[in-house]
């Protein structure tokens, strides 16, 4: 990418990611992503919470690790998971504009 970060960019990430991804909502999610010891739900869900983490952090005055936890339920589905990831792609756009 060149040039600074504009705060649409989350929003076209996430389309990028989801071109890729949701042909693929109904493969084996449970593989290990790549050369990480994380599976490839395990790494969609931690790209999908980050987005929250990232609004908040510049929503609010802290600068410290936040108090909570954020997760998805085991029983969320792949299609819910990429969808979330795009609505907080979105929310995330609203917060840096």
């Amino acid at each position: 990418m060149a040039g600074p970060m504009t705060p649409t960019d989350p929003r076209l990430t996430a389309a990028a990611v989801l071109e890729v991804l949701q042909p693929r909502a109904n493969e084996d999610w449970t593989r290990i992503a790549g050369e990480l010891d994380w599976d490839c739900r395990a790494v969609l869900e931690h790209m999908t919470i980050a987005l929250d983490r990232y609004a908040l952090y510049l929503a609010g005055p802290a600068s410290e690790r936040l108090p909570f936890q954020m997760s998805f339920s085991p029983e969320s589905s792949i299609v819910d998971i990429l969808r979330a990831l795009e609505l907080r792609a979105a929310v995330l756009c609203q917060v840096a504009r």
